[in-house]
């Protein structure tokens, strides 16, 4: 599964002591309370078509359309800005 998702079914469950999952949930909570700074949010980046920066954004993001603030049309309208690169 994406790391998005199963950060969703960890939150789901009730699972609060998984590191990542709580800073996903620490973020998507600023997120739902200042919607506003998305717009401020720096690129995801990939590399070689893998995840180097940005997958607690993304996750953020996603847990907030999928389980916090389902009401709301700005988090599955929402468009990050991607940097792709490839190593050399």
């Amino acid at each position: 599964a994406r790391y998005y998702e199963c950060i969703l079914e960890l939150l789901r469950a009730g699972v609060k002591t998984n590191t990542r999952a709580n800073k996903v949930l620490e973020y998507s909570n600023y997120l739902k309370k200042y919607p506003m700074s998305r717009l401020k949010l720096p690129p995801i980046v990939m590399i070689n078509n893998e995840f180097f920066d940005g997958t607690h954004r993304l996750s953020a993001i996603h847990l907030l359309e999928n389980l916090l603030d389902t009401q709301n049309p700005v988090w599955c309208n929402c468009k990050l800005k991607v940097n792709f690169y490839k190593d050399k």
